[in-house]
């Protein structure tokens, strides 16, 4: 580049270093950035991003580091690059998750609230989850308590953060105000607090989530459907998780079919699991090695890699 007599402007450089990033060729988007006379804070994002991409979490850190000191972030505004702020913050999140740098991972927080960014529900999710995956859900907690009307999405990382680490009646006591705020919930809120209830083993909460699910029309939603069959299967409810998985028999998804297969081994019965296997033959899916495994152990000559090559190859 130093080399040739062709001008380069900064935005067609800031591209060049996208298309080498967005190929897998790390190396030569750092050669090029490493060349460029000026930069500007797209030129940092993308080879930031670039690194989290390719598991460089160290070394994406650096770069910001370096950024900070080099980029006037000052006179950043919203208009001009807020996508690219937002967005090059969460990567570094990111990284600080990897890294466990916590100390960064603050001050990238407080950065972000200092520059209004903070307001952005899916900033906030990130947010909540970086502090959740780190232990620390006093800061997790006053995330939360700063965003004005949280969202579903909001309210669900806050579920998913207390269920991550164990601490699942807190994620059901947040489940159940929730639902006092009226705020609506998704598939993904109903199937994590049902995986709350399942470890804590509660089927009388199981059954309340489940009860709210069908209120919600949200009972057949393929998350939700997978984590009920889980749910009664480990609760020792087997008919109760046949009832739910044989509700739309036209709509099952690899993941119901894999946690009733589960079910039925765990239970020893066998023929009602091949039954599983055939139905899965014939829509062209096929169980997970490790629930395959278990069946062959426990069901013995009724199922045998040959089988796995007829059915499935």
């Amino acid at each position: 580049m130093r080399r040739s007599r062709f001008r380069f402007t900064l935005p067609l450089l800031n591209r060049l270093l996208l298309m080498y990033v967005s190929s897998g060729c790390l190396d030569r988007a750092r050669q090029l950035f490493d060349q460029m006379f000026l930069r500007d804070f797209n030129s940092w994002a993308v080879l930031i991003a670039g690194c989290v991409e390719n598991g460089e979490h160290g070394e994406a850190i650096n770069l910001f580091v370096e950024m900070l000191h080099r980029q006037d972030m000052g006179n950043v505004g919203l208009d001009r690059m807020g996508f690219s702020v937002s967005g090059i913050l969460v990567c570094v999140l990111k990284a600080c998750l990897f890294t466990s740098d916590f100390e960064l991972g603050t001050q990238v927080h407080c950065w972000l609230w200092k520059m209004g960014f903070s307001k952005s529900a899916s900033l906030s999710c990130f947010l909540i989850n970086f502090y959740g995956r780190l232990d620390c859900f006093e800061g997790a907690q006053t995330v939360f308590d700063h965003v004005r009307n949280p969202n579903t999405a909001v309210w669900t990382s806050r579920i998913v953060s207390f269920c991550s680490n164990g601490n699942f009646e807190e994620a059901v006591s947040v489940f159940k105000e929730m639902g006092r705020e009226g705020v609506r919930e998704n598939g993904y809120t109903f199937s994590t607090v049902l995986k709350a209830c399942r470890k804590m083993g509660d089927i009388r909460c199981g059954q309340q989530v489940h009860a709210n699910s069908i209120k919600s029309g949200l009972e057949s939603d393929g998350y939700v459907q997978c984590a009920l069959v889980d749910f009664y299967g480990k609760c020792g409810f087997l008919n109760d998780a046949t009832r739910v998985f044989e509700m739309d028999i036209n709509k099952k998804n690899d993941a119901s079919c894999n946690a009733m297969l589960a079910n039925y081994v765990r239970h020893g019965l066998c023929i009602e699991a091949n039954e599983i296997l055939r139905r899965m033959k014939m829509s062209g899916s096929r169980p997970c090695e490790s629930v395959f495994n278990e069946v062959s152990f426990v069901c013995g000559s009724g199922v045998t890699e040959n089988d796995v090559d007829e059915k499935y190859l």
